[in-house]
């Protein structure tokens, strides 16, 4: 890739945020009125300068190595084999902190999951110019540095939307129908359970849904199938915009007054940090549910507990935690009114093998000296001033 005296690609117009709804502060929590979130504003598909073409062999033709890739876990799907085609591919396993920095020093492309990329990495790796994150948040990626040095950071926008919103759905039901409560009663014998015990309904249920990007958006239409009724709440989106969603637009603490479930599919950002903390517990109505399959540090995990444990949250669903593993000694988990999955809610064949060829295919993109379609930092495609 050509780059100017500063370190940044050359010669690319600047486009707009792709994907947007997946995305930093827009995301929290949704996308403006009318805006394609596979298409970055301002740009149409047909103007992305050869960004598909990726048959074509054009990767350093006059270099004298294949760039190296490194990859710091699997790539399900043809992406793989796709990198392969435009470079040496490195997939490293189970690796250290210690061995990610060692690796990435060295390449010309990372392409990370849930590993960290620090800027001390970023810094330290001369020959680095694209990184790739397989999946939609880049809190694991020091993006000021990268924009900084003039990297694209690709990812891979509402490839797991759906997945991620059906297994939101999933821990709800599960919730409201205690499936973990009369499984295991069941296996202990408890037969006569079923004339003291009960569930809950799900028709005529509110569920508020904080974060209206394209996983949000998803579970609204999943919920109103199941004759819930959907507050939400997203600070840049219109009331108009969220109608078509069938949501009705609240400020958050409304709309958390409003739930009887309350999902997260906010970004984790300095301002959603802890947004879910002791005090907005308070607003709930007693009896409500919490799912979260966003991100662990929405929440204050002591504060969501200590709600559980006084009875004023009925069950709390997580597939996602502060610190990843958590730490099970913590007493939330358990609480027989706690249901959680691993950091899995998107793992589904058909969305890992759309992840790993989209993240595949951006990434070669730019070591084709090309611009990317779904890159978080656009501004290191601006001329140098």
């Amino acid at each position: 890739m050509r780059r100017d005296g500063r370190g940044r690609p050359a010669g690319a117009e600047r486009a707009g945020r792709a994907g947007e709804a997946g995305l930093g502060a827009t995301a929290a929590i949704g996308v403006p009125d009318g805006t394609d979130p596979e298409i970055p504003r301002g740009q149409r598909a047909e103007d992305r300068s050869g960004a598909g073409h990726i048959g074509r062999n054009t990767v350093n033709e006059s270099a004298q190595r294949l760039p190296e890739i490194v990859l710091t876990g699997p790539i399900f799907g043809p992406g793989t084999e796709l990198l392969r085609e435009v470079g040496s591919v490195r997939q490293l396993h189970q690796p250290t902190d210690a061995e990610i920095d060692a690796a990435v020093r060295g390449a010309d492309a990372a392409v990370v999951r849930i590993h960290r990329l620090t800027g001390d990495t970023i810094r330290a790796a001369e020959h680095l110019k694209v990184i790739g994150r397989f999946g939609v948040g880049i809190d694991n990626i020091d993006l000021e540095v990268a924009t900084d040095r003039g990297i694209p950071v690709v990812y891979t926008p509402g490839a797991n939307a759906q997945a991620v919103a059906e297994h939101a759905l999933a821990l709800t039901l599960a919730m409201l129908k205690r499936l973990v409560f009369w499984h295991h009663g069941l296996l202990a014998g408890n037969w006569e359970a079923r004339w003291t015990e009960h569930s809950d309904d799900v028709v005529g249920k509110t569920m508020c849904v904080v974060g209206l990007g394209n996983v949000g958006r998803h579970l609204a239409h999943l919920a109103a199938g199941v004759k819930m009724r959907v507050v939400g709440h997203a600070p840049l989106l219109t009331a108009r915009a969220a109608k078509q969603f069938g949501v009705e637009l609240m400020g958050l603490n409304e709309a958390l007054a409003a739930a009887d479930i309350v999902s997260l599919h906010a970004p984790l950002t300095p301002e959603t940090r802890g947004l879910i903390d002791a005090r907005r517990l308070q607003l709930l109505k007693p009896g409500a549910y919490l799912v979260n399959t966003a991100r662990g540090g929405l929440l204050d995990l002591d504060a969501v507990y200590n709600a559980l444990y006084r009875g004023h949250l009925a069950g709390v669903a997580l597939d996602v935690y502060p610190t990843e593993p958590p730490d099970l000694t913590h007493p939330l988990f358990r609480h027989p009114n706690f249901i959680g999955t691993p950091h899995c809610a998107h793992h589904t064949q058909t969305t890992m093998d759309n992840m790993g060829l989209i993240v595949a295919r951006e990434v070669a993109t730019v070591l084709r000296g090309e611009r990317p379609l779904f890159v978080a930092n656009p501004e290191v495609f601006e001329p140098a001033g």
